[in-house]
């Protein structure tokens, strides 16, 4: 998963670029980087999983204009433990077939963030409920509360998110699209305009 943002501070601007990528046998991830920049300076951030034999372990590292760290070993838990930023990925991938649900986990903070240091990961619980079109889900966490909408059938789009900080996303448009074939000028307005890589409403 990427994303990238850029988000208006006054008369300048802040730019993030977030990856993460998971293990398919097991939906767990394996690496999480994020990078930005403001007028105060750059940021970046790495989270990297190295399998042994007596189990995964984890190297973190950042380097911010509030300082650096150099690379430790983290614990993640035993817990499923997500990250917050992985929250518009993973809670498409809750078990649906039940229609009212919850879930224990572990919420690491997000690495979208100035912050030198990984920070405290804290129990939360995840709960949803399925409807004729939608599925309500709420995180709470020692932070606050996420409140995300996604389809109720697959591929389960993420339509609404209302994060703790009462900001609220809501999406306006969504192609399925091999962007690799979409890189030059004036290809994003042909993809817009192509029928074939919209996702149904």
């Amino acid at each position: 998963m990427m994303q990238t943002s850029t988000i208006p501070r006054g008369l300048t601007a802040e730019v993030r670029y977030l990856d993460a990528l998971w293990r398919m046998d097991s939906m767990s991830l394996a690496r999480l980087a994020f990078s930005g920049g403001d007028t105060l300076g750059n940021i970046s951030k790495s989270l990297r999983e190295t399998r042994q034999p007596t189990g995964p372990t984890w190297s973190f590292a950042s380097d911010t204009y509030a300082g650096k760290v150099d690379p430790v070993q983290v614990t993640l838990g035993t817990k499923p433990t997500l990250f917050y930023d992985e929250l518009p990925l993973r809670v498409r991938t809750l078990d649906f077939a039940k229609r009212d649900g919850e879930a224990d986990i572990a919420l690491a903070p997000t690495f979208a963030s100035a912050s030198k240091d990984f920070g405290e990961i804290k129990p939360a619980k995840i709960s949803w409920k399925v409807e004729d079109r939608a599925v309500r889900i709420e995180v709470l966490h020692a932070s606050g509360k996420d409140q995300l909408s996604v389809d109720s059938n697959f591929p389960f789009l993420l339509r609404e998110w209302t994060a703790l900080d009462r900001t609220h996303w809501k999406m306006k448009n969504s192609l399925r699209a091999d962007y690799t074939k979409y890189l030059r000028n004036g290809d994003r307005e042909r993809a817009w305009k192509d029928p074939m890589l919209r996702h149904p409403d």
